[in-house]
């Protein structure tokens, strides 16, 4: 559920529960839970997935009211099967104590789930195709130099009104302070930004220094090479997005340079404790 960001969460998630079980894990695309319909996205990657059967999601995936009230009368608690993420985003070591054969549902946005496989998930995210022509001479050009990529996110966290009054968008007093930041601890920094609003972000962000507007990757099904663009840059200001934390993330580097918005979420009652890494500078 949720965007390309939202799911490679899950999915690393999952992955590192498979890998300290030794059992395998399966994927649903039609979670009950699920807020909004998003399309599947890490068919990108290079990674391998089952598909969860009917059979093995007859007993595990949560039912209707009425289904629920009938397995119980049988015997058949949905509910044993059933692992939902508690309302806060912060890492929960429980997780990895689930019963074998449950339907998990939730975002499990923290590197701690899997930081001690983080090689297996970034070989699991290296990108199936070659970059388009357009890519790849950004490619060429962020490779030679000291490349620093900005994600501005707007879209519906912009339009949509219940999408901005939970997330909000960072502000431009926001970046002009990681960009400072960045210019005190980086030589020569060179700034490619990136965003799904990138004729807003020409005409609004201006940086002091050669700076760069990634203006390639605009059909919907073209942003995941926005982020293998991110991930390839050397440092790193991001956004409150999965999307750019990601980006920032998948570049192992362990001397990056990471700066990330200190306010997540505009509700205060959400904990997000456990989603910027610690070695990351929130600003």
């Amino acid at each position: 559920m949720g965007g390309l960001g939202n799911q490679m969460f899950q999915y690393a998630a999952a992955k590192a529960l498979s890998l300290k079980r030794n059992i395998p894990f399966a994927t649903d695309f039609d979670d009950p839970y699920i807020y909004a319909k998003r399309s599947f996205g890490l068919d990108v990657f290079n990674l391998e997935y089952q598909t969860a059967t009917t059979k093995q999601l007859s007993k595990s995936k949560p039912k209707t009211k009425v289904m629920r009230r009938l397995y119980k009368w049988t015997g058949n608690n949905p509910d044993k099967y059933l692992y939902r993420e508690k309302k806060d985003f912060h890492y929960q070591p429980e997780f990895f104590d689930c019963n074998d054969g449950s339907y998990i549902s939730g975002f499990w946005q923290s590197e701690k789930y899997f930081l001690d496989i983080a090689d297996t998930i970034r070989r699991d995210f290296s990108f199936k195709n070659r970059p388009s022509a357009a890519n790849s001479a950004w490619l060429e050009k962020i490779k030679a130099c000291n490349a620093v990529s900005i994600h501005i996110r707007r879209g519906d966290y912009v339009s949509v009104a219940h999408t901005n009054q939970l997330h909000g968008t960072c502000n431009l007093d926001y970046y002009q302070q990681a960009i400072n930041a960045i210019s005190g601890k980086v030589e020569n920094p060179v700034f490619f930004c990136f965003s799904d609003d990138i004729e807003w972000t020409k005409a609004n962000l201006k940086t002091g220094a050669e700076t760069h507007y990634v203006d390639c990757n605009t059909t919907p099904d073209s942003g995941y090479q926005d982020m293998r663009l991110m991930s390839n840059c050397k440092h790193h200001i991001i956004a409150n997005s999965s999307f750019s934390w990601w980006g920032a993330w998948l570049n192992p580097d362990a001397d990056k340079v990471v700066i990330a918005p200190k306010k997540w979420l505009n509700s205060s009652d959400i904990i997000v404790k456990d989603l910027i890494p610690d070695t990351w500078l929130k600003l």
